[in-house]
C-alpha cells in the first residue's frame, strides 16, 4: 500500500509559467491586499472600541 508523502513540493518544482503568473498577480494586487487587511483591522478595532464604550456606559449609568 502506498502512503502519501507529507512533503510539500519546492518552488523549483512549480512550472515556470505558474511562478511568473503568481509574481505578476502579487505585483498587481499585493498592495491592495495589504490595504484591505489594514482597513479590516481598523474596522475591527473601531467596532471593539464602540462595544467597550457601550458596555462601560451600561454598567456606569
Amino acid at each position: 500500500m502506498h502512503q502519501p508523502s507529507n512533503k510539500r513540493p519546492s518552488l523549483t518544482a512549480l512550472p515556470a509559467a505558474l511562478r511568473a503568473s503568481l509574481r505578476q498577480w502579487s505585483r498587481r494586487h499585493g498592495r491592495a491586499v495589504c490595504h484591505q487587511m489594514l482597513r479590516g483591522a481598523a474596522y475591527s478595532a473601531g467596532s471593539g472600541a464602540v462595544s467597550l464604550f457601550v458596555v462601560w456606559f451600561q454598567n456606569h449609568m
